[in-house]
């Protein structure tokens, strides 16, 4: 065979390789059961495959009841930064928040009293929580709360604490604190202080009503002595 039809055969095969798919390279036109490669994975075992899978997030409507139960009559009290404030000042902050209800999409509204400062202003806000696996983060952009301005936030919460950053009316800085749960025994005891008060009060005016019974009428004048 000559040099020039040795040639001419390796053209041909070549094309014959090119566009024959019964000759195609292992796993690029065959099926998963071609020879191993690195899309495949034959060898690992079941257990081995498990850990390497990514962790499954909970359940959505578990995460969102365990958020709207951890969030219900409680008060977030920490502290705050500012940027426009002297470096390492912390102002304390208190949120207390009544409850929150799931509306729709990523959107919960928060019925809550915001205090900081001399402000204590009740507010009922549609805020957007986002979610990091099994964790809220709760996350505003230009939201307006009444009587205090338009805030960016993001805050995250876990395990009875939050932590974040805030930012508005040309300043910002990061905040943190616990969610405590509100005591209902203060309310109560509010309310018997009130009603003791109250009977305190009747008390006080059966006890001048008795006294002016038992005292003998005052004498007029121009009655005759007996």
């Amino acid at each position: 065979m000559t040099a020039f039809s040795i040639h001419r055969f390796a053209i041909r095969l070549l094309f014959a390789l090119l566009i024959s798919p019964a000759v195609a390279l292992p796993c690029c036109a065959q099926d998963a059961a071609a020879l191993p490669c690195f899309a495949q994975d034959t060898d690992a075992s079941p257990s081995e495959k498990a850990d390497r899978a990514e962790p499954k997030s909970p359940d959505v409507s578990q995460r969102e009841t365990k958020f709207e139960q951890s969030m219900r009559n409680v008060t977030m009290v920490g502290y705050f930064t500012a940027s426009d404030q002297p470096a390492g000042k912390l102002s304390e902050e208190r949120y207390v928040i009544d409850k929150v209800v799931k509306d729709e999409g990523e959107n919960w509204v928060f019925h809550a009293r915001i205090q900081y400062g001399k402000h204590d202003v009740p507010v009922r806000l549609k805020i957007p929580v986002k979610w990091a696996g099994d964790t809220p983060v709760i996350s505003v952009t230009k939201l307006a709360v009444p009587l205090l301005g338009t805030f960016n936030a993001r805050v995250l919460i876990y395990d009875g604490q939050y932590a974040g950053t805030w930012e508005g009316a040309g300043h910002g800085g990061q905040l943190f604190g616990r969610i405590e749960k509100n005591k209902a025994a203060d309310n109560n005891a509010t309310d018997d202080k009130a009603a003791d008060d109250s009977a305190t009060d009747d008390g006080a005016a059966d006890d001048i009503a008795t006294d002016n019974a038992e005292k003998p009428s005052p004498a007029k004048k121009g009655d005759a002595p007996e």
